[in-house]
């Protein structure tokens, strides 16, 4: 599933100096492999993404919902808010509309 996730987001926004959820700098793609061998947090995790419905009021509560969602690739930053809590509220905040009214929202960060 990620895998095709990371497809459509290649094609739709490009390849290059381009990050999004689904390709992320090697750094921060090893650092989640580390975090997601730690018990308590895959825990945490397994419990928000046991439904549709729990995984949707996750993103809902802690996420930045933006008054106007744009449609297709969104540029959210530089590789710089890549390290910034805030920004990925933002990038939340997209993929929960994207969700919720079944439109391709596709946040990106660019170098």
């Amino acid at each position: 599933m990620t895998r095709a996730a990371a497809l459509v987001h290649d094609e739709r926004i490009g390849v290059g100096n381009v990050y999004h959820l689904f390709r992320l700098p090697e750094e921060m793609e090893q650092a989640i492999h580390q975090l997601l061998h730690e018990t308590q947090f895959r825990d945490h995790i397994q419990k928000i993404i046991t439904s549709k419905v729990s995984a949707l009021d996750y993103l809902r509560k802690n996420s930045t919902i933006q008054e106007q969602s744009s449609i297709g690739p969104t540029h959210v930053g530089d590789i710089h808010a890549l390290h910034n809590h805030e920004v990925w509220k933002v990038v939340a905040g997209f993929y929960y509309v994207s969700f919720e009214k079944q439109i391709e929202i596709l946040p990106y960060f660019s170098s």
